[in-house]
């Protein structure tokens, strides 16, 4: 089992959770949509760094690419 960090995000297009985790030297995000359509078997995304923060900082720019925010 890995252990990791949970980071969930409500958008227009369903929920996206990311699950934050190190395997391998790297740290990766599996990305998981969770809407009507769709239960989050697999991930839709999977990304990668050397560091957390950078690996953090791709997921933010994925999900405002495919989910951006509703704007305020």
């Amino acid at each position: 089992m890995k252990t990791g960090r949970l980071l969930k995000f409500q958008r227009p297009g369903g929920d996206v959770q990311a699950y934050l985790y190190q395997e391998a030297g790297l740290f990766r995000a599996s990305v998981f949509v969770l809407s009507d359509k769709a239960r989050g078997g697999e991930p839709v995304e999977t990304l990668s760094g050397e560091t957390e923060a950078a690996v953090e900082r791709q997921l933010r720019t994925w999900l405002a690419a495919h989910f951006p925010e509703r704007p305020r």
